[in-house]
């Protein structure tokens, strides 16, 4: 009995040694080891949750979120009262897009442990997401009440508050993430809007100021700068704004009323369109079935697959023969299924209206949208055009950085009503 009693002490010290070893690679971030040394602990203590729940966390840092779901599984199967477990589950669901299996268990944490502030914040998030607007302010209120230092949570709440409409009260909660730490130049950027939609000119301009103080670069800050500039007569101000933004941009932003328009052709005939005189054109195809042509204030080096504001035409022809689709409605309708598909990884994409119309004899439907590819990219707000006759299906993109389009808006309402075809 000595000895079996020698052999279980050295097991559990090997048991507790590979845990703790487990958990240090953890905390240094060395999650493959992690892994290795913790699964090691799971195969000796089927008991032991915390095992399968860091080897889960672990699979989360290395973005494995398949992985890291069934060793969240396997740790509230071990202990069901375990909240953080359910919490952090929660969070890989919402990884890939389980949104609402997430909640399910971001209430079940909150059960759990009704003080669970990252629980509350999480919950707040993914209602967000599905747009349970109200649900998720309530849940950041919580998340503020038990946690009121953490800033990002006020700069949160502020932003859904903007959604509703509720400009005091975000400008309230962007304030307190300031005063608590979030002295960055976005919160004070979307102070600066709050400010603006409220018509307090002067606040904006001191909000947009410091957004710029602390980011030289951020162009709409300082374009909005310059519009609140505009609404109290300091037309110096503005004028000195536009004139960085143009040097940020390598454009130059010519007042609306003293644009210079000029006819733009593609060599075939096919489309002909008027834009400011001073835009670059560029040929990019020409084909028997495709005619594609780009105008943009910005020089093109004919490889990168995107510059800034431009206008990018095209006209397939012989739709028929090529797709199988022919017909106006039906073409346009095929353009629209097309470029849903092609839209659906964006990190956002949507479509704020749609108007029908007739383009020089093409019946057409124009969209008034806004994507942003990844979270690395930069977001545009665009024109798109799609119209077609029975067997010519013609699309463009007009588009600009969306701290851009205030200007390039009337531009381009204006160029798509020049639009002719051939």
């Amino acid at each position: 009995m000595r000895f079996i009693s020698i052999f279980l002490i050295l097991t559990a010290q090997l048991f507790s040694q590979n845990f703790e070893k487990g958990i240090g690679y953890y905390k240094s971030k060395n999650y493959k080891k992690a892994i290795t040394e913790l699964k090691r602990v799971a195969e000796i203590d089927n008991n032991n949750y915390l095992a399968p729940y860091y080897i889960g966390m672990s699979f989360l840092m290395l973005e494995d979120v398949e992985n890291s779901l069934d060793y969240f599984t396997k740790s509230i199967q071990i202990n069901g009262k375990y909240a953080d477990a359910f919490n952090s589950r929660g969070l890989a669901y919402g990884y890939v897009g389980q949104v609402e299996e997430s909640i399910v268990d971001f209430d079940r944490a909150i059960i759990l442990d009704p003080n669970f502030a990252e629980a509350y914040l999480n919950r707040a998030t993914a209602n967000s997401d599905l747009g349970n607007i109200s649900q998720a302010i309530s849940d950041f209120t919580d998340a503020i009440r038990l946690s009121p230092q953490n800033p990002s949570i006020y700069y949160q709440r502020g932003q859904l508050y903007q959604k509703q409409k509720d400009y005091e009260s975000a400008i309230l909660d962007f304030k307190h993430a300031i005063d608590v730490g979030f002295k960055r130049s976005d919160v004070y950027f979307e102070l600066g809007n709050c400010h603006f939609i409220s018509e307090q000119w002067r606040k904006a301009i001191d909000a947009y100021s410091e957004a710029i103080r602390l980011n030289p670069r951020n162009d709409k800050a300082i374009n909005n700068r310059a519009l609140s500039y505009d609404k109290i007569g300091r037309d110096a101000d503005a004028k000195k704004d536009r004139e960085t933004l143009e040097k940020m941009a390598g454009v130059k932003f010519t007042p609306f009323d003293k644009i210079k328009w000029k006819k733009f052709t593609s060599s075939d005939k096919a489309i002909t369109i008027e834009l400011p005189n001073d835009w670059y054109f560029y040929e990019v195809e020409k084909s028997l079935d495709r005619t594609e042509i780009m105008i943009s204030p910005n020089k093109w080096d004919g490889k990168s697959a995107d510059i800034l504001a431009s206008v990018n035409l095209v006209m397939n022809r012989n739709m028929n023969a090529l797709y199988q689709v022919s017909g106006s409605h039906e073409l346009v309708d095929f353009w629209s299924n097309s470029n849903g598909k092609n839209t659906e990884g964006y990190l956002e994409y949507f479509v704020g209206s749609q108007h029908i119309k007739q383009i020089d004899g093409f019946y057409a439907k124009v969209y008034r949208t806004f994507r942003k590819v990844d979270a690395k990219s930069i977001a545009f707000e665009s024109y798109e055009v799609a119209a077609a006759d029975d067997d010519n299906l013609f699309y463009g993109y007009f588009q600009s950085p969306d701290s851009q389009w205030k200007y390039y808006d009337k531009i381009f309402e204006k160029s798509i009503k020049t639009l002719k075809f051939q």
